[in-house]
């Protein structure tokens, strides 16, 4: 019941006055279900179950992430940026990658945009939307653009179901 309790006052919180405060719904660990699309612009699919856990870290500035699924690992540090009333996110995994991300609140959704775009690439961006939260759940997809965001296409659509 505490546990419950505390997960509403982080929610009431989430978007409220507090931009600083706004990602702490996600702290927490987390049991993960959804599904990958195979290929970018293929509409088949395949299940995905994963773990996440999230802690403050650093006197509750930096939110730490460690996410593990069967096969790939990643890591991301966010911190909320008072000159810039923004989020910033660095982001990295066992594949090599490394990926910067800027955002914050979006109405009732939660978005973190790319901002270090392969020079490679230009036309494509990543972006990650938490939706649908509620105190012990919310859904989660990776999104990506191949026009500079003018259009999204949903990579990973996972449901965070709270553990604690």
């Amino acid at each position: 019941m505490v546990a419950s309790l505390g997960a509403i006052i982080v929610f009431a919180n989430a978007f409220g006055q507090e931009p600083a405060k706004a990602l702490d719904f996600w702290v927490g660990e987390w049991k993960l279900e959804g599904r990958s699309r195979v290929a970018p612009g293929k509409d088949e699919w395949t299940p995905t179950k994963a773990t996440n856990t999230i802690k403050k870290t650093l006197s509750g500035k930096v939110i730490e992430e460690n996410f593990a699924t069967d096969g790939y690992n990643g890591r991301s540090w966010s911190m909320f940026d008072p000159k810039t009333k923004s989020w910033n996110q660095s982001y990295v995994d066992d594949s090599g990658a490394y990926l910067l991300f800027k955002g914050g609140p979006q109405g009732d959704t939660f978005v973190f945009e790319q901002t270090n775009i392969p020079a490679d690439k230009p036309k494509l961006k990543m972006r990650m939307v938490f939706l649908d939260i509620k105190p012990d759940s919310f859904k989660w997809h990776w999104m990506s653009s191949k026009d500079k965001g003018k259009t999204w296409e949903n990579q990973w659509e996972l449901n965070y179901t709270r553990i604690k």
